[in-house]
């Protein structure tokens, strides 16, 4: 299984600065995984509409897997071809690109926590050396929050999305962004973050030093973050916020997802029934909520260009989003045509 966690991430095909966009060096207390410099983009648009995108790039949480270089992107530059493919909503030449004139503002991942750590954790290689990865996703985070509190204050309209470790740093982060905007429209998209694990996050993370204790129902005070699953952390999210939307979209077999669930000790066979019962729940628990599930193995899709092909059930995606973006209420894409039926 270790061989198959060697070749999840996707090649990205530049490291450069991404043309258009601005880089923004926060400094403070950021940092990437192996002591490298944090920076984000910024493409500005209309400033009272802002999509906020948290890059993919894997995770790591134990000596083999933090040790590695290809397991999870370990510098900004690397999530940088993100960006530079210019596909799906970073596709500003496509006049079906729903966020076309919008500000966006990237937030690269390089930390190994899906956005989420704020500790620095020491492991061990099979030599006995040790080493250390800062996990410092939250921290990072927090730094490009804050910027974009104090340079867009007014903002109406904010999506906030993100692919895979994007995923969940995108439903997670909304409440800070949901308190910093209490005026605007919010939606939330994640794409391909299912939450299909035995856990979805680790104690040397340090996740439960940043999450939103202003929430009662995850209030790391009084409730043990080891035990939520995604369903709990959209629910509670969902709850506190009555005016914000959610969404999820997954490929019925995605590949990545489920390697990382039997990597860390899941029945890979298991992965699309889980995924489909995690969709079905939220959405029944939760009314604005709403889920696209498309045939195939893929692993996301709004950072590709099969974001405007990508297809189930008769709906595109590009258009099932842009409904939602729009203000409509979206209807669940159950991918009828899928082997696997949402119960």
């Amino acid at each position: 299984m270790k061989l198959f966690l060697i070749i999840l991430l996707a090649s990205h095909l530049s490291y450069a600065l991404p043309s258009g966009w601005q880089e923004i060096k926060p400094g403070g207390e950021t940092l990437c995984a192996r002591g490298g410099e944090f920076a984000f983009l910024v493409r500005k648009g209309d400033p009272q509409k802002i999509v906020v995108s948290f890059a993919a790039g894997g995770a790591c949480w134990d000596d083999f897997t933090c040790d590695s270089t290809k397991i999870y992107t370990d510098t900004v530059a690397k999530t940088y071809g993100q960006v530079n493919r210019q596909a799906g909503i970073f596709d500003f030449q496509n006049k079906k690109n729903p966020y076309k004139s919008w500000t966006h503002i990237f937030i690269p991942y390089c930390t190994g926590d899906v956005h989420l750590g704020t500790s620095d954790a020491t492991y061990t290689r099979p030599d006995n050396s040790s080493y250390v990865i800062h996990h410092r996703g939250a921290i990072n985070t927090k730094a490009v929050l804050k910027w974009m509190m104090e340079n867009y204050k007014t903002a109406a309209e904010i999506n906030v999305d993100g692919c895979s470790a994007g995923s969940y740093g995108s439903v997670v982060w909304t409440p800070t962004i949901a308190e910093n905007y209490t005026q605007a429209r919010i939606l939330q998209f994640g794409d391909s973050g299912a939450g299909v694990t035995p856990s979805l996050f680790f104690p040397q993370w340090g996740v439960e030093k940043a999450l939103p204790p202003w929430i009662p129902a995850l209030n790391p005070g009084s409730v043990q973050w080891s035990k939520l699953n995604i369903v709990d952390i959209y629910k509670a999210v969902a709850d506190y916020y009555p005016q914000a939307r959610f969404s999820q979209f997954n490929h019925e077999e995605d590949r990545i997802q489920t390697l990382y669930y039997a990597a860390m000790g899941g029945n890979g066979l298991e992965w699309t029934s889980r995924m489909l019962k995690n969709m079905g729940e939220t959405s029944s628990l939760v009314g604005r909520f709403h889920y696209f599930i498309a045939p195939g193995i893929t692993h996301c899709s709004v950072n590709n260009a099969s974001f405007y092909s990508t297809k189930s059930d008769g709906t595109i995606l590009s258009d099932w989003l842009s409904s939602s973006i729009a203000g409509k209420d979206s209807e669940n894409v159950k991918c009828l045509e899928c082997k696997t039926k949402i119960e």
